[in-house]
């Protein structure tokens, strides 16, 4: 069975993206468990420098350059499995919730990936060998498509557009669909898609 990867994102802020991902993770898990799956487990991913997500669902974000995101993103392709084993973390919410923390490192790593050949697929690489240990993953971003938001995207099969009902708020919900489309058709990634969007507040 495919190990669905949800990414949860929108170029505006304040959409109550980060909280979705997170309640959205944690009820997976929940519902894993209460359809009578054994030890049901969920990745959480967290790509946002702000590391909510993380404060959220660890009760901390003082990760940083040893063990968060950026670690994985930054090790060698042969070390990027046990780097994201060694920086996992169980939540506070649920043991079968795992974090991969984001943290202030993030905001300073674009730079240096823009020189890096591969780079947009890092992230979906590193995941990958942990898709067959993981009932789902949840990835949350960034409220911009900055190199690490595409990162997740083209980790994803299943785009979910949280959006707040207002008018001009959702005039953003075009620039995520053309986002997300620009990268299934543009790179021939046709196991993404757009899984819906998610009426918040």
């Amino acid at each position: 069975m495919t190990t669905l990867v949800f990414v949860f994102t929108n170029n505006k802020g304040g959409v109550v993206k980060s909280t979705s991902a997170t309640n959205v993770a944690f009820g997976l898990v929940q519902t894993l468990r209460y359809s009578g799956i054994s030890e049901p487990r969920v990745l959480l991913v967290d790509t946002d420098g702000q590391a909510h997500t993380t404060l959220l669902t660890t009760g901390g974000k003082d990760f940083g350059e040893r063990d968060s995101l950026h670690t994985v993103l930054m090790a060698d392709r042969q070390e990027v499995f046990p780097t994201m084993q060694h920086c996992l973390v169980q939540s506070q919410w649920d043991e079968g919730l795992h974090v991969l923390p984001g943290s202030s490192w993030l905001d300073e790593i674009e730079d240096h990936l823009f020189s890096v050949n591969g780079a947009p697929f890092r992230l979906a690489q590193a995941i990958e060998p942990l898709l067959p240990s993981y009932h789902a993953v949840v990835i949350d971003t960034r409220p911009s498509y900055i190199l690490m938001t595409k990162m997740a995207i083209i980790a994803e099969t299943e785009a979910i557009i949280p959006i707040e009902p207002r008018y001009l708020e959702g005039i953003s919900i075009n620039e995520a669909i053309r986002e997300i489309t620009d990268i299934r058709d543009g790179w021939g990634y046709n196991n993404i898609r757009i899984g819906g969007i998610l009426i918040t507040k």
